[in-house]
């Protein structure tokens, strides 16, 4: 166990400890009247400390009254000292006897000194003080209990669980009496900022000034992220915001933005994973690198992030292929994306050109010029005037042939069967096979009926066909160039 883990623990242990030898009511049983006069006392001097410090008032108050009985144990009701806090106040203290461990976990009993305070108020000071500034080995200890933190008086009273005392049920009793006492509506003003630190936020289209009668029109529409959250009453609102935002290559900020002129973003307009479009007349990236390299180039998003920018308010990180290479773009904005659709779908049945020469990735199709396949995979490439590639397979005989890299600008809509099932045909005088290899010699001058059409590339043939015969027979894969 490290010390640093060995302090926390011994911390908290003694704040536990203090609150049972000094925190009890002694000879002063907690009575109803009790529990109003302390909650006509402690309003003032706990609103003023956590505003002063930005925790929570509620939070401040449940412990105040836990730990002092209601203002009634002999701490509290000689010293104004309310959370059993050690040494002096300006030279002033009261002695009592408290239980404490030793270095090696004994627990013994001693007189200490504890504060003594001129009012409730500098008591209410000392705690505000301690939350928001932690202890000697880590300022954040409490961050937990900050108004900018936590969202609510539930999370902040749960983050002193473990931490403040041993107890784990420490937060859910202070919840308790906050609830069933109503220190909520009594010191919070009954608010919960909508808001909290590190959310995305919008500025609404409608702002018209921060707090503190700043312009905001300049940042309708802004996305940025809340970086502080402070209680104030303007207008029909009970909190403000430090909004910072992206913009381009600066960062920028509005520190006193009303709840009222904040909502939940706008969501992109593109997803990471989705496929997409450089327009055409995109000039640049928010950090100003050129984009007309990449005009109508397809890509793919990759990460999105909130970037206010001409009026984008989101940018995106694409990335690009380009035949064998790879290629990116970091900040491409919004308004210069385009949804991008490729011509044929996965299933959709095609044909190579008669001008195709090669893949994407060099391989040459001049072979497959006037194949007939079907789609099985689209992706983005951008080579030559192509921007996907496709991965077909065909049949060819009685095999499945295929190529991964095929330029869209290397394929077209098939070419129509030059006969359609329940045509009447009849076999050539030189036909010669099936594309199964069956004779179909025997075949030859037989008239029948199509039944059906399927794309084989086989021989100079593009489809094979079912023949019926008028004798009751039948050939399942007659190629094209097998029927007159």
């Amino acid at each position: 166990m490290t010390k640093q883990v060995l302090k926390k623990i011994i911390q908290a242990i003694f704040i536990t400890f203090i609150l049972v030898a000094v925190g009890s009511v002694s000879n002063h049983s907690v009575k109803a009247d009790h529990v109003s006069d302390f909650k006509a006392k402690m309003v003032t001097p706990v609103k003023n400390a956590a505003s002063r410090y930005q925790v929570w008032p509620s939070v401040m108050m449940a412990q105040a009254a836990l730990e002092s009985s209601w203002g009634q144990s002999d701490l509290t009701l000689q010293a104004n000292n309310y959370f059993g806090i050690k040494g002096t106040y300006n030279g002033a203290s009261v002695t009592m006897r408290t239980a404490e461990y030793d270095a090696n976990g004994k627990l013994y009993y001693t007189n200490a000194q504890f504060k003594k305070y001129p009012s409730a108020e500098q008591s209410m000071n000392d705690n505000g003080n301690t939350l928001r500034n932690g202890v000697s080995w880590d300022p954040t200890y409490y961050a937990g209990t900050w108004r900018e933190r936590a969202a609510s008086y539930q999370a902040a009273a749960n983050a002193l669980t473990g931490k403040y005392a041993t107890d784990p049920a420490y937060g859910t009793k202070l919840i308790s009496v906050i609830n069933t006492n109503g220190f909520h509506a009594l010191v919070d003003g009954g608010y919960t900022a909508k808001y909290i630190v590190g959310q995305t936020v919008q500025i609404a289209s409608f702002a018209g000034t921060e707090t503190n009668g700043t312009s905001l029109t300049n940042r309708r529409g802004w996305i940025g992220t809340i970086k502080k959250v402070t209680a104030k009453n303007h207008a029909s609102s009970h909190f403000q915001y430090y909004v910072q935002y992206k913009a381009g290559k600066t960062t920028v900020s509005n520190w006193y933005v009303a709840e009222q002129d904040i909502q939940t973003p706008a969501a992109p307009k593109y997803q990471v994973g989705q496929t997409v479009q450089v327009a055409s007349n995109a000039l640049a990236e928010t950090n100003g690198s050129s984009l007309v390299k990449f005009r109508n180039f397809s890509a793919t998003v990759k990460k999105v992030q909130a970037d206010n920018h001409s009026s984008s308010h989101y940018s995106y990180y694409l990335a690009y292929k380009n035949g064998k290479t790879s290629a990116s773009s970091w900040y491409v904005p919004e308004q210069d994306i385009r949804v991008a659709t490729a011509r044929f779908g996965v299933g959709a049945n095609v044909q190579v050109t008669g001008s195709a020469t090669t893949e994407t990735n060099g391989t040459s199709i001049s072979s497959r010029r006037g194949w007939i396949g079907t789609v099985k995979k689209v992706s983005t490439n951008n080579f030559a005037a192509s921007r996907f590639e496709y991965y077909v397979e065909y049949t060819n005989g009685t095999q499945t042939v295929s190529n991964w890299y095929v330029p869209e600008q290397a394929l077209t809509t098939p070419q129509a069967p030059k006969d359609v099932a329940g045509k009447v045909v009849q076999i050539t005088n030189n036909a010669l096979k099936e594309t199964n290899g069956t004779t179909l010699i025997p075949k030859r001058g037989k008239m029948g009926v199509v039944q059906k059409v399927a794309p084989n590339n086989f021989n100079v043939s593009h489809y094979e066909y079912r023949v019926n015969y008028t004798d009751g027979t039948s050939s399942w894969y007659v190629p094209e160039e097998a029927i007159k």
